[in-house]
């Protein structure tokens, strides 16, 4: 397999892996069928029973049996009965609201609810937006939000031309206590307007108050969007949406962050159906990292450990209107990934940037089976590969007042700084001077004062918009007056860490070209499975070629020009010929490496690699 790769500005793709989430496995079945007073049968469109469909009222969860009836004991405080929509079904639209319909108000007098599903081939590969806090608090916000959030997912989805099925999820505070304002957010988020389903999560500006308890707080919402503790499937992730807001109901700041015990209970029999084979994504709003727990029953760490059971599993979050997609939780061996998000309404729909500096934006989340093949912070009204913001280290703004903001830096001079807010750990931010590169990056928590003056001097906002985040970087101009270009790169190294957590015969090589294919990265987490040949592409093949055959599954990088250009005798007779399995990593393809002349450039690559009988040939269009 020949995998080409292109390095541009903003975008993450990583690499899939090929493991299937299949309910044949045995893993987390449960008896179907159950006793009751709270019962109905699942069936399809031909009214064909519908067995192993996962049903709750959001205190208990059962499943269908093979006549798809269900059955559970009612509990007292149960506001609906809906189903867990499994992957080989349509996600059903409410033809009134546009929005998911898998739920039914429970009412005193009636014991059977029975449910319709539109059977479908299960999506192995699909993309989920997430939107963080639309938090409106007028009409005028409403109206923002439709012509610029909706607008802008509705164009995105419409771009695309992979033919991924997409689905989407808001991460709470739909609106800001103003909760006369949800009929119009529902017409604002139907799927005549997305183009999309969009599910919802329940923030904490979402509780109504004054109430009597947590339970009535969230009523009104219920009314709008449906339950607040469910789960659907698509492919071979199961989604979890969970109120993770404990709500005094006192007061706009009366709540903590955390699970009830019943909640924790409902999550705890919910996963029990779900194969460990899968992979799972739990959608909450206040984030699991920096959530003010307070006193109580959190449940975070128990939760943690319900999430590490299962082949992958991620968290996204918003709340913070800031962008933070660098937190990896750790559960024994299993790592946790948390996306906090930056938000629709920004800093409170007072720009369009987030109090970090980050425009305001969604996320966008492509899955390949138990894979997140890719991931970007999607601007707002800009491009997706708008990820960077440059500036003057010397630079100092005052948003037309008498105070400045400027960077936290002791020595500002020839320092080129820049906001990339969707950076992790994993990125490097490179710097080009004259097209010749000098040098990357390095990275400082500290505010964006360009953001900061605008909410803090121009809008006369309170300080709090002056938000610190750890995605501002730096970097001292060794020739001031050059031509500067910043480019960030990631992708590759990191997949092939995540793709050694499952399998343990992976082997990576490089050829003295570790730091720039990001295979370092590898070799930093697992050294004794990563081998270097040296300034010698033609053995690197040939000794990829002789593991192979031993069993191991083995990656080759280097740049696209080596790879296909000088080892490609030994690509051909030791690894076309003979059919062996070799993943040849090949990056920095086309004129992308322009500043290292016309004999690193490859533009034959392809052609090349056609020629191979057997060969598959991956072009990338953003980063593996």
């Amino acid at each position: 397999m020949y995998m080409r790769t292109r390095y541009f500005i903003a975008g993450i793709l990583l690499l899939a892996l090929f493991a299937g989430c299949s309910s044949d496995s045995g893993e987390g079945d449960a008896p179907g069928g159950g006793s009751g007073d709270l019962y109905g049968y699942v069936r399809d469109a031909s009214g064909s029973a519908i067995e192993g469909v996962v049903v709750s009222d959001g205190y208990t969860c059962t499943v269908t049996g093979a006549d798809g009836r269900y059955a559970m004991q009612r509990h007292p405080n149960a506001y609906y009965v809906y189903y867990s929509t499994p992957a080989d079904c349509k996600v059903e639209v409410d033809p009134s609201t546009g929005l998911p319909l898998f739920y039914q108000k429970i009412r005193k007098s009636q014991p059977q609810y029975d449910f319709t599903l539109t059977r479908q081939a299960e999506e192995t590969k699909f993309r989920m937006l997430a939107i963080g806090d639309p938090q409106v608090t007028t009409t005028a916000q409403v109206y923002r939000f439709e012509t610029e959030t909706v607008a802008d997912i509705n164009s995105y989805v419409a771009a695309q031309t992979d033919g991924l099925p997409t689905y989407a999820i808001t991460l709470g505070d739909i609106v800001g206590n103003k909760w006369e304002l949800y009929p119009d957010m529902v017409k604002a988020m139907a799927r005549s307007k997305t183009s999309v389903p969009v599910f919802q999560t329940i923030g904490n500006h979402d509780h109504e108050f004054p109430q009597v308890t947590d339970l009535s707080a969230q009523r009104r919402y219920e009314a709008s969007f449906g339950p607040v503790n469910y789960s659907f499937t698509r492919g071979d992730v199961h989604f979890v949406s969970m109120d993770d807001i404990i709500h005094k109901a006192t007061g706009s700041d009366a709540y903590t962050s955390g699970f009830l015990d019943w909640q924790f209970e409902w999550l705890k029999q919910d996963l029990s159906y779900v194969p460990r084979t899968c992979a799972v994504v739990l959608c909450v709003h206040i984030p699991f990292r920096g959530g003010f727990n307070g006193a109580g029953e959190t449940y975070f760490d128990e939760v943690l450990e319900l999430l590490a059971q299962f082949d992958r599993a991620w968290i996204f979050s918003a709340h913070t209107h800031n962008n933070k997609t660098n937190y990896t939780h750790t559960v024994g061996s299993k790592k946790i990934r948390e996306y906090i998000l930056g938000t629709s309404c920004g800093a409170w729909w007072h720009g369009t940037v987030c109090t970090d500096g980050a425009p305001n934006g969604y996320g966008v989340f492509e899955y390949d089976g138990t894979s997140l093949t890719n991931m970007i912070y999607k601007p707002t009204r800009y491009d997706e590969t708008f990820q960077i913001r440059l500036y003057n280290g010397e630079d100092v703004f005052t948003g037309g007042t008498a105070k400045s903001w400027k960077f936290d830096l002791q020595q500002p001079k020839n320092r080129l700084m820049a906001n990339v807010w969707n950076a992790d750990d994993t990125w490097t931010i490179e710097v080009y001077e004259n097209g010749v590169k000098t040098g990357d990056m390095a990275k400082k928590s500290m505010i964006d004062p360009w953001s900061s003056a605008y909410f803090c001097g121009f809008c006369g906002l309170k300080e709090s918009y002056a938000s610190k985040n750890d995605h501002i970087f730096y970097y001292t101009v060794k020739s001031p007056g050059a031509a500067l270009r910043v480019v960030a790169r990631d992708g590759y190294g990191n997949a092939l860490v995540e793709l050694a957590e499952k399998y343990d015969n992976l082997i990576v090589m490089d050829a003295d070209l570790a730091a720039a294919t990001k295979t370092g990265v590898f070799k930093k987490a697992y050294p004794d499975q990563f081998f270097d040949a040296g300034i010698a592409e033609c053995n690197l093949m040939g000794v990829a070629a002789g593991l192979a055959t031993t069993g191991y599954l083995v990656f080759a990088s280097s740049f696209a020009m080596f790879a296909a250009g000088r080892a490609f005798e030994q690509v051909r007779n030791t690894i076309g010929y003979p059919h062996i399995n070799v993943k040849i990593g090949a990056t920095h393809a086309g004129i992308s490496v322009g500043e290292d002349g016309a004999s690193h450039q490859c533009c034959e690559d392809i052609a090349l690699m056609r020629t191979i009988p057997g060969m598959v040939i991956i072009l990338s269009l953003i980063h593996i």
